[in-house]
């Protein structure tokens, strides 16, 4: 209520930055920026959403880049540890496939020392029969002669 006109407080100027009456409005805030209270809420409602859209939106547009840089950084890493894994794969198979062919020169070579030794052997146990037979006859031939 006013208290110079006893009237309601229908306006508000913004100049002053206080509620006036009809007739205050009139009177004392005839060159001010007066204006009805629910005008100006419409205004401060829209100016308010609109500035809050506003942010929303560009927040929104922060958080889509920011999920893209995610994602691209993720595709990134994955392809890198693929190739990585190959590179590991393909050492490992050179590694195997040294090995391999390390342990079959080893296989090889062990055969051919056994079979060299076999066949030395194999001569040794033929000279020996061969003395064994020799030695048999005359120890049959002393035999007979006694």
């Amino acid at each position: 209520m006013c208290s110079q006109h006893e009237k309601e407080l229908d306006y508000y100027c913004q100049t002053d930055g206080e509620l006036v009456c009809a007739d205050c409005f009139i009177d004392e805030h005839r060159k001010h920026d007066v204006y009805r209270p629910d005008t100006i809420y419409e205004t401060e409602k829209e100016t308010f959403c609109k500035n809050t859209f506003e942010m929303l939106d560009k927040e929104r547009s922060k958080f889509s880049l920011a999920i893209q840089d995610v994602s691209h950084a993720m595709s990134i890493l994955k392809a890198k540890g693929e190739q990585t894994k190959e590179s590991i794969q393909e050492h490992f198979q050179s590694l195997r496939d040294t090995l391999e062919k390390s342990e079959n020169r080893l296989v090889m070579e062990a055969q051919n020392i056994v079979y060299l030794k076999v066949d030395k052997l194999s001569e040794q146990e033929k000279q020996l029969k061969e003395s064994f037979k020799n030695l048999d006859t005359e120890v049959q031939y002393l035999y007979y002669l006694l």
